[in-house]
């Protein structure tokens, strides 16, 4: 019944879930409709990015405070950051 409602286009945020890295790439490529996946800067991996961005979805990295530390995620291929502050 959800699946009526729901929108054309899906964030999967990795909150409070473990999945390996193959796990997600295999979960948004079985989902067309997911386009952004968003996780916590200690979750986030250059190879999974890579990856992702290879078939088209984005990367948003949470909740990073420290510009320095930001510049760093955008730097190894995040496409967005969310923050309490910037």
């Amino acid at each position: 019944m959800i699946k009526n409602y729901a929108p054309q286009k899906v964030i999967y945020t990795l909150y409070k879930t473990n999945p390996s890295d193959e796990e997600v790439y295999k979960s948004v490529l079985n989902n067309k409709k997911i386009k952004i996946v968003t996780m916590f800067g200690e979750r986030f991996s250059k190879n999974l990015t890579d990856s992702l961005h290879k078939i088209g979805v984005e990367v948003f990295v949470h909740t990073i405070n420290d510009p320095q530390k930001a510049k760093e995620y955008l730097s190894e291929g995040a496409d967005g950051i969310y923050s309490d502050y910037y």
